[in-house]
């Protein structure tokens, strides 16, 4: 069977970090966010992230023509996924916890002469009823049975991606307010400063 000796659980604090970054969306500044995109229905910042030289980037804003269930389908739908995002190079199920933990690998086209990298992560979402967000947690994990593969992919080890939604009715109807967080460290020989502009 599939084996591995990484502990494959989303921790709570993860969740409950998401909840306060929804929670504090009107104090970004404040808390050290640099806004650099500023539109009627979204807002993005960015800022330093903890012990690395790049950005961390933070989103918040509204959608009113499609609902949370589209965005959730549209996001965990790994077959779909490569219809929509031209740079998934491979996206398929390793394993699924009784939890409703999922691990995953995935593979990213990146432009020429850079090599592409690869992915393999945990993802989770929960529903919060006290404040009626649903959470979705993913951050970059190992595995026995997906090892790195130098010959033709760079190995992705600090990631994590998280969306917060708060529907405006209900979670199937159109309508809800979202906060995305993401991090990526690509790893190699590739400029800082590129790797900023890439992720903006």
């Amino acid at each position: 069977g599939i084996g591995s000796s990484v502990d494959m659980r989303v921790p709570d604090e993860d969740f409950r970090q998401c909840l306060r970054e929804y929670g504090e969306k009107g104090t970004d500044i404040e808390a050290g966010w640099n806004e650099f995109v500023t539109r009627p229905d979204m807002n993005v910042f960015m800022r330093q992230a903890k012990g690395s030289t790049l950005m961390e980037y933070k989103a918040h804003g509204t959608f009113t023509d499609f609902s949370a269930a589209d965005m959730y389908a549209c996001i965990n739908d790994l077959e779909y996924r490569p219809k929509w995002d031209s740079y998934v190079a491979a996206l398929s199920p390793i394993q699924s916890f009784p939890d409703g933990t999922e691990l995953v690998y995935w593979a990213v086209k990146y432009p020429f002469p850079l090599w592409d990298r690869d992915y393999v992560f945990i993802k989770k979402t929960i529903f919060d009823e006290e404040t009626g967000t649903y959470v979705m947690v993913s951050k970059a994990t190992t595995h026995d049975s997906h090892p790195e593969f130098p010959k033709k992919y760079v190995r992705v080890t600090d990631y994590h991606c998280n969306l917060v939604m708060k529907p405006h009715t209900s979670f199937e109807a159109d309508g809800f307010d979202y906060v995305f967080l993401y991090f990526d460290d690509p790893r190699g020989n590739i400029p800082t400063a590129l790797i900023n502009w890439v992720a903006k």
